[in-house]
């Protein structure tokens, strides 16, 4: 299963083949690779601008500067959103309404599905580094993920390779109060 070829997205939107992935925990690690690509990691930027440009030839308008603020319902059922923004306030309907909103989950929130509570929420930072030399299987890259408390104390860390010498990194603190019970 290919997302590029499923989509018809340009191979040019993907970094570097991936092939398997490695786990780095507190007492142990693992290495699983599949011995064929298995996907990719997608360059963001280029697939929201690539998407934004796919849709406005297919007659969607884009509203810089809006916010979706809650559901639009009618008999029960969601059937829009309303927005704020630079041209104001309004409605939008859709067949399809999806809420792509992240963390802040304003759809769901909005219509009671999702109870936003700070356990649930976590904090990350995520940077593109150069000169790093990731590591290659036979087939392609490894995804790398890090747990234990001596490596990223109540949450993850990942090396998510690009290409043959630059990584996307980072490391995310899942709850701000936990703290490690048995791992030295």
């Amino acid at each position: 299963f290919d997302t590029f070829e499923t989509f018809d997205l340009p191979r040019e939107l993907g970094f570097d083949d991936l092939a398997g992935f490695r786990i780095f925990g507190p007492r142990a690690s693992c290495t699983i690779e599949f011995g064929k690509v298995i996907g990719r990691l997608l360059k963001f930027r280029e697939m929201r601008q690539f998407l934004i440009k796919k849709a406005i030839r297919a007659g969607a308008s884009i509203m810089l500067g809006t916010t979706v603020v809650g559901a639009f319902m009618k008999d029960g059922k969601v059937v829009g959103v309303r927005y704020k923004g630079f041209e104001g306030e309004g409605i939008i309907t859709a067949n399809v309404v999806v809420d792509a909103s992240g963390p802040e989950s304003v759809l769901a929130t909005t219509l009671g599905l999702w109870q936003k509570r700070k356990e649930q929420l976590g904090v990350a930072l995520e940077y593109f580094l150069e000169n790093a030399k990731p590591d290659k299987g036979t087939k392609g890259f490894y995804l790398d993920f890090f747990m234990g408390s001596n490596r990223a104390p109540g949450g993850y860390g990942w090396i998510f390779p690009t290409n043959t010498h630059e990584v996307k990194a980072g490391i995310c603190k899942l709850n701000p109060n936990f703290r490690p019970s048995n791992e030295k």
